[in-house]
């Protein structure tokens, strides 16, 4: 098909008209580039010309002054030239250029000057006395290149040779011009742009040479091309293109020999400049020759267009007439076309195979006529095409001519032919699509109704499709797994090498089947008999298949056995077996966290006594309550295990430190030791225990048994009812924890508490407001120990509320002893923890303290920290109005190291904010806590709150604080805090005499 091309004429025209447009504009540009080439050589000549002119115009000028002084020392005698200098004089002055005139002898001696100061120079050696000497033929003056004169001046020199009338050399006039006298001249007939004149002589030295006669003077130009044509040449003037001896670039010169034939005068140009005229017309020639030449091909291609497309239209009829024919012969779609009266006017062999009749046969059918067309709808389809003109689909079933049933996908559109509507019909079979479709509604079906879960994932697990089944079983809904994996089904229950194992046999087997754990929406888990399996769709892709069951209610038949076979039968404690599997898991999850796990070894003390004394009956009873007790007081989290006989074992998970480690063994020893009562008898035990703490004492399960045992046999040794850590330093800290909770519990009782005082100080008058009471402890074993160290376990123990109570009574006892001693009254602050503040009863305490004292309300102060009044702001705020109604201040501690919600803040009955020490320290050149400071200012006055800044150290603090506004603070700058004594001390040599008298 497609046949070849003829070949079309047009284009050799078309070329033909380009080739001689192409020739006509290369014929132009060369006969431009002549007339340009001469029109530079014809300026540059003229230049030239006018040069010569001007340089011997000078040069005569120069020699007729030369022959007038050599006639004078002719006339008068070289003796008489000391006398003639006058007249030198007189003829310098008519030629400016000429600096100095002088006469030597013919030695070279100057003899005569109007440059008093070279007479007597030996010039003999100079170039201007050689030249002028060695002349020959008639005189004349010469011409010598710029020199360092006798004073050290650069100028020119021409000179000329005196003969007497014997013709004997008898010295030289010499005329010592300018150092630019040349370089002017030049200069006045100097090219434009980058043009260029020299000056040189017969030897092909230059003279003078602009532009840059300094850089050029006295270089020979012998190795030019141009120069040697030149001075080989016959010719006057001559016409050169040649790349410049001096400058390296390609230009265009004229040389001219002047008048006086030992000088020569070259002008240049560079051909870039000359010729950028010819390039730039060359470059408007080119491109209207790519155009005219663009033009004529697209007017040859247009022609050649048309008659290519006509041959083109032939071709593609018969192609498509001969490809149309072998379509429907080859194609497996049956393909047939009707008249609308019904007769087949054409039809292809896939038809007739489809249908089960010859080809003969088909094309004798008439479609109005079948009747495997009326049943099938066929016939009304094609009707309702040839009518509306809308083509018509439609899935059929048909018996062919050889009994078979088939499923045929019959497509029915309308066509002309003559004027006339035709019906074209294809058709193609899709039993076997039928069938598949069939199979897979059935597997749908089968899908939605099984029992069993169903979960289908792509080949990145990826789940693609559940079964309502699966939500049944598992609590999620479709929506709530698709595009996620199976591991939101994942318990916990199994080890990571169970998987390992599952995959494996995937990856290589093809399946798995097994026991798995699963865990319901709910977090609860359950047991499946699951069958995973891999599939490979026809196009390569993998897709798993996963269906299970619960079978929990079965498992839980079995869970029975397996509670009996790990868990001890009289306490229902984990036995061993149990107790091993979480102390395993608990180590486990310690090393993948960081996390602390502590063992302890318990073992009854006296447990034989009671046993034998009172039977094993009372002694299973005792064995029972210890269990109990040991389950109540610990942590759900926490594993209590009954090893055998009077032995336990208890696993703390996720601990912080030793000393909670000993502080759960010492509520196990006081819950042990309390008295049971077992069958009418009172019954006394106590408890060793022995502790181990992964990872430090061990990273297994039987290094930290070994260990906590080998501890308990320790405490038994150090006389029972006790306990002791494996490590000595963990047991050190867990003793001294609980000996300074003992000494604080001590030092209530002993009263070595006492309260020091901080001044707060007006900023402005300097004058004491009041003081924040501060607790110190003066321990008998101790020293005095910081409250960093002892509130902190106050606060945990509860100690803090005692000692709290303590704080407050001993606050107003001393209000009342200044007010006895006529001390000027003064505000006490206390500070007071969170647990004693949420008390119910707190405030009732302060007015009865108040009460029982007679203390003005407006003399006690509570502070509290921001955290704990955060902690419950409602109950919070409750307690703050029940202080305001009495008159008792409140203030906010370390104001802005906490996380106070403003809404809360504005209800809070809070007289004042003290702005924390963070903040104060190095204000003055800290420009964030500046800003902080600034801020809390603020936000007290538009509270309507007092502001307290403590801390204050230094008095650049002090100055930032009273220019930022902030009226009252404390810090050591003022005083640290002190005594009672000392306090009342330092009140007094600050109260000023008004003060005293109010």
């Amino acid at each position: 098909m497609g046949g070849k091309r003829r070949f079309d004429p047009s284009w050799i025209s078309g070329l033909l008209i380009v080739l001689c447009i192409g020739l006509l504009t290369g014929w132009r540009i060369f006969q431009d580039f002549g007339e340009t080439q001469d029109s530079a050589f014809a300026r540059l000549a003229a230049l030239a010309r006018a040069g010569d002119q001007q340089v011997m115009g000078n040069l005569r000028a120069l020699d007729i002054l030369s022959q007038d002084v050599e006639a004078y020392a002719l006339t008068n005698g070289f003796g008489a030239l000391d006398r003639g200098e006058g007249f030198m004089r007189s003829r310098v002055q008519t030629l400016p250029e000429v600096s100095a005139i002088f006469v030597t002898d013919a030695k070279g001696l100057i003899i005569a000057t109007t440059q008093p100061a070279i007479r007597g120079f030996d010039a003999h050696q100079r170039p201007y006395f050689i030249q002028a000497r060695d002349q020959t033929g008639p005189q004349r003056l010469t011409v010598a290149g710029p020199s360092t004169s006798a004073l050290g001046n650069r100028i020119s020199f021409a000179a000329r040779p005196i003969h007497d009338a014997q013709g004997h050399f008898r010295g030289v006039v010499g005329l010592a011009l300018s150092e630019h006298y040349f370089e002017d001249i030049l200069r006045s007939f100097q090219p434009e742009n980058d043009g260029a004149v020299a000056l040189f002589d017969d030897n092909t030295i230059i003279l003078a040479r602009v532009p840059d006669s300094r850089k050029y003077e006295g270089l020979s130009l012998k190795d030019g091309e141009a120069i040697q044509t030149h001075m080989a040449s016959p010719e006057r003037v001559t016409f050169h293109r040649a790349l410049s001896v001096t400058e390296g670039r390609d230009r265009l010169s004229v040389i001219r020999r002047l008048a006086d034939p030992s000088l020569h005068l070259a002008v240049s140009q560079d051909t870039d400049t000359l010729l950028a005229p010819w390039r730039q017309r060359t470059g408007i020639q080119l491109a209207a020759f790519v155009l005219a030449a663009l033009v004529t091909l697209f007017l040859v291609r247009q022609s050649h267009r048309s008659l290519i497309e006509r041959w083109r239209l032939d071709r593609r009829l018969a192609d498509m007439t001969e490809l149309n024919d072998l379509v429907i012969a080859e194609s497996w779609t049956g393909i047939g076309a009707y008249h609308q009266d019904g007769p087949c006017i054409l039809a292809n062999d896939a038809l007739a195979d489809i249908i089960g009749t010859s080809h003969a046969d088909t094309l004798e059918q008439n479609f109005r006529v079948i009747a495997s067309w009326e049943r099938s709808g066929m016939r009304e389809a094609a009707l309702l095409a040839l009518s509306s003109g809308q083509p018509q689909r439609l899935d059929a079933h048909i018996v062919t001519s050889f009994g078979r049933e088939v499923w045929i996908d019959c497509r029915f559109s309308r066509f002309t032919r003559d004027d006339e509507p035709h019906l074209l019909f294809s058709m193609t079979e899709i039993t076997e699509r039928k069938h598949a479709e069939a199979q897979t509604r059935l597997a749908a079906s089968v899908f939605h109704s099984i029992a069993e879960a169903v979960v289908i994932t792509d080949a990145d697990s990826r789940i693609i499709s559940v079964n309502p089944a699966f939500t049944e079983i598992t609590g999620f809904t479709s929506a709530e797994v698709l595009g996620k994996t199976p591991k939101i089904l994942k318990s916990d229950r199994q080890e990571a090498s169970f998987y390992a194992a599952l995959w494996n046999d995937l990856l290589t087997l093809g399946q798995w089947q097994g026991e798995m754990w699963n865990r319901h929406k709910n977090g609860s888990a359950f047991l499946a008999w699951q069958t995973i399996k891999s599939i490979i769709g026809d196009d390569d892709s993998i897709r798993y298949v996963s269906v299970f069951s619960d079978i929990s209610e079965l498992h839980s038949k079995d869970e029975h056995i397996r509670h009996q076979a790990y868990h001890d039968a009289l306490t229902d404690l984990p036995n061993r077996l149990l107790l091993e599997d979480r102390l395993g898991h608990a180590i486990e999850v310690g090393r993948r966290d960081d996390r602390r796990v502590a063992l302890m070894f318990l073992d009854l003390d006296r447990f034989k006594v009671v046993n034998d004394s009172l039977g094993h009956d009372v002694g299973d009873l005792l064995l029972k309550q210890v269990a109990d007790r040991l389950r109540d007081l610990l942590r759900r989290s926490d594993t209590v295990a009954r090893l055998g006989g009077d032995e336990f074992i208890v696993v703390l998970s996720d601990i912080g430190s030793p000393a909670e480690v000993a502080e759960v063994a010492e509520k196990i020893i006081l819950t042990l030791v309390r008295p049971m009562t077992l069958k009418d008898h009172e019954v006394h035990v106590g408890a060793s225990i022995g502790i181990t703490i992964f990872p430090q004492d061990g990273d297994d399960v039987t290094a930290m048994m070994k260990g906590a045992d080998t501890a308990m046999y320790q405490a038994k040794a150090a006389g029972r009812n006790t306990y002791r850590f494996f490590d000595a330093s963990m047991n050190g800290q867990a003793i001294e924890r609980l000996n300074l909770e003992a000494a604080l519990r001590r030092a209530l009782d002993y009263g070595e508490f006492e309260l020091f005082y901080q001044p707060k100080v007006d900023l402005r008058s300097g004058r004491t407001l009041g003081a924040e009471a501060l607790i110190r402890w003066h321990s008998p074993d101790r020293g005095l120990v910081a409250p960093g160290l002892f509130i902190p376990v106050a606060e945990e123990t509860g100690l803090i509320s005692r000692i709290g109570d303590w704080v407050l009574e001993e606050a107003c006892r001393q209000l009342v002893i200044w007010r006895g001693r006529g001390m000027v009254p003064i505000s006490i602050a206390v500070n007071v923890s969170g647990l004693q503040f949420l008390n119910p009863g707190f405030a009732a305490k302060v007015a009865g303290l108040l009460t029982g004292h007679g203390l003005d309300p407006a003399l006690l102060e509570i502070e509290l920290t921001e955290s704990t009044v955060m902690s419950k702001p409602e109950q919070a705020i409750a307690q703050l109005k029940l202080l305001s109604d009495m008159g008792v201040a409140v203030s906010i501690d370390d104001f802005g190291t906490g996380y106070s919600s403003l809404s809360y803040l504005k209800r809070l009955p809070v007289n004042t904010i003290k702005i924390d020490r963070s903040f104060v320290h190095d204000v003055d050149r800290e420009s964030e806590n500046a800003a902080i400071v600034k801020a809390i200012l603020g936000l007290g006055d538009a509270l309507g709150m007092s502001i307290i800044a403590e801390g204050v150290e230094t008095d650049g603090e002090a100055r930032h604080l009273v220019s930022a506004g902030c009226p009252v603070v404390q810090g050591f700058k003022y005083a640290k805090p002190l005594p009672a004594a000392e306090f009342e001390t330092w009140v007094a040599a600050r109260t000023l005499p008004q003060d005293a008298e109010s």
